[in-house]
């Protein structure tokens, strides 16, 4: 009987550690499956949120600050960088928008960035372009001597930057010549002929968009800088502007067709030319 009764209480005691044990995996699966759930929930609702965000107003790009644009419109920027008003600022990344915007041969750097508002900030420098001429097509020329045929998507920039005449070979030794000329200098003059003096062939005749006419060579070409400062007080007509290259000043003087005809002239009343002395 005592030994039943011992093989019972070890049975018992067997019983019991085993249930024990039961109950503490049972419990540890129900904290394992608890932090699960919980991690579920929050997950579950953090992706909620996120996707309740992105398809509300509020993701979206709330304005632009572009700055850098010259001749380029703000649209044609936005087109360029991928970006419109209806990007969703968090998924607008700033290295692949700059690229984007570094494909166009206008743009010569790019830097964009979002602000915390969903602003996007633009800020680009364009290749500074001479102008334009016609070849087999009509083409952009740019202060490093490069060309870019200029598209119907562009057309606006006909009244905006000048007509370059008389120059169908490389550019690279014509824009060499213009690259201390900066952009709005550029914009002033409305077209550039080749022009040839007596003394060189390769002068420049540029025509203004104030009406008046300055002549330089290609090693005085940064004289037009001082062009305003002579050309606001000159009321004289039939006179233009010539680039003195010793000096680096703008003088004026008689057009070369004035001057020729008045040259001309003495030569068939050089009598007159006496009497007068």
């Amino acid at each position: 009987m005592v030994g039943n009764k011992k093989k019972k209480e070890n049975q018992s005691t067997v019983d019991e550690v085993f249930e024990k044990h039961r109950s503490d995996v049972r419990r540890n699966r129900f904290l394992t499956n608890k932090v699960k759930v919980f991690v579920m929930a929050v997950f579950t609702g953090f992706v909620l949120i996120t996707f309740g965000f992105l398809l509300s107003p509020a993701s979206k790009v709330r304005g632009f600050d572009i700055e850098g644009n010259y001749f380029l419109h703000e649209d044609d920027v936005l087109e360029l960088s991928g970006i419109s008003s209806e990007s969703r600022y968090l998924f607008v990344f700033d290295s692949v928008a700059e690229n984007r915007l570094l494909s166009s041969p206008l743009i010569q750097s790019a830097q964009v960035s979002v602000r915390n508002d969903g602003t996007v900030d633009i800020v680009i420098e364009e290749k500074v372009i001479l102008g334009y001429r016609y070849k087999t097509y009509p083409e952009l020329v740019f202060q490093d001597g490069t060309l870019m045929e200029l598209s119907n998507d562009y057309s606006y920039l006909y009244s905006q930057i000048p007509l370059i005449v008389g120059f169908n070979e490389e550019m690279g030794d014509f824009a060499k010549a213009f690259e201390n000329i900066p952009q709005k200098r550029i914009a002033s003059i409305s077209e550039i002929h080749r022009y040839a003096y007596s003394y060189d062939p390769n002068g420049l005749e540029f025509v203004m968009k104030d009406g008046n006419r300055f002549f330089a060579s290609f090693y005085s070409v940064d004289v037009i800088n001082q062009y305003n400062g002579v050309a606001s007080a000159l009321t004289e007509k039939k006179v233009c502007l010539y680039a003195d290259e010793n000096s680096g000043n703008v003088y004026k003087s008689l057009c070369p067709e004035e001057q020729a005809a008045l040259e001309a002239e003495n030569l068939e009343n050089p009598e007159e030319d006496d009497e007068e002395s």
